[in-house]
């Protein structure tokens, strides 16, 4: 194979899997459980995939209270302590939106209460400044500080 054939491949596949992972995310957002299902059975490394900020589909799922997604995501090995490029977890995103049931299943899940942001900020403290009473609640009692 002539190197220009492999560097077109090598540039098709890596397009390619950068489609599908915006393609994940969005399907995550618009809440398209079954959408997000055929992704992952056609490419499994998708469920830690990370957007241009580094999010990964549990971490919208986090942030916008996708709970049935969330637990099909764990169930096939997302990670519930990835962190984005500013130290966000899934548990920050859902303490900062006040999202209590993914709280209680990214804690069932090992997530890390204490994580901080590259700015410092935990769960407890996102959950605090958002006014997520509920939330705040929660954390402090699975240990958050």
């Amino acid at each position: 194979m002539k190197k220009g054939t492999i560097a077109f491949l090598i540039t098709f596949f890596l397009f390619c899997g950068i489609l599908f992972a915006d393609e994940i995310h969005h399907a995550v957002e618009q809440n398209n459980l079954s959408k997000v299902k055929l992704l992952i059975e056609s490419k499994p490394s998708l469920v830690n995939s990370k957007d241009s900020d580094g999010w990964t589909p549990l971490e919208f799922a986090a942030r916008f209270g996708r709970k049935e997604i969330a637990e099909y995501l764990i169930s096939k090995k997302a990670d519930v302590n990835t962190a984005d490029k500013s130290g966000f977890t899934p548990l920050h995103q859902a303490a900062s939106y006040g999202q209590v049931e993914i709280i209680k299943l990214l804690v069932s899940k090992k997530a890390n209460v204490n994580s901080r942001t590259t700015g410092g900020v935990s769960p407890l403290g996102l959950a605090k400044s958002n006014g997520q009473r509920e939330a705040v609640k929660v954390i402090k009692d699975k240990g958050g500080k």
